[in-house]
């Protein structure tokens, strides 16, 4: 990564770097190729290396899972703002893609990769405060209803389905 591109002071820049290099090791050798290749406009590296420098929260979530740096670093969804309908129907889709998973594990994947998504647009100010508003509330109450649902449907399944107001 290029440390003279983020324009961060030097003790920020050696976080960047201890962070990034985490990543890259604990990365499967495929996804650290991959994502090597990935930064390598100088905008989308300069972006990364400040969010690495300045959101604990993202380093680590982007060590711990580096799947998720790279889709989002593949599939431009840092440059653009997502429609509402957008968070619904990518939950819906992690669900069925992995449906044998426990749906704790699903939904913290989904909230992983959408506040990666979301801090990089709202550090690297690509998104205004409103539009970080909007995309914090809708990830909330998709992660909820989807939660509530699950739970309906196990409690059903094991009880029976409720039968009047007070059941």
């Amino acid at each position: 990564m290029d440390v003279e591109q983020a324009g961060l002071p030097s003790i920020l820049s050696e976080a960047a770097e201890t962070a990034w290099l985490g990543i890259l090791d604990r990365a499967p050798s495929k996804t650290a190729s991959m994502l090597r290749r990935a930064i390598c406009e100088p905008e989308l590296s300069a972006q990364l290396y400040k969010l690495l420098a300045c959101s604990p929260f993202f380093s680590e979530s982007a060590k711990l899972d580096s799947e998720r740096l790279l889709e989002i670093l593949s599939d431009d969804a840092v440059r653009s703002s997502l429609p509402e309908s957008a968070f619904a129907e990518d939950l819906d889709l992690a669900i069925c893609a992995d449906s044998a998973a426990e749906i704790g594990q699903v939904l913290r994947r989904f909230r992983r990769r959408h506040m990666m998504r979301i801090l990089w647009r709202d550090f690297c100010r690509l998104a205004d405060t409103i539009e970080t508003m909007r995309d914090m509330t809708l990830l909330a109450e998709v992660c909820i209803s989807a939660a509530v649902r699950y739970s309906e449907q196990q409690l059903s399944l094991r009880y029976g389905a409720p039968l009047g107001k007070d059941s």
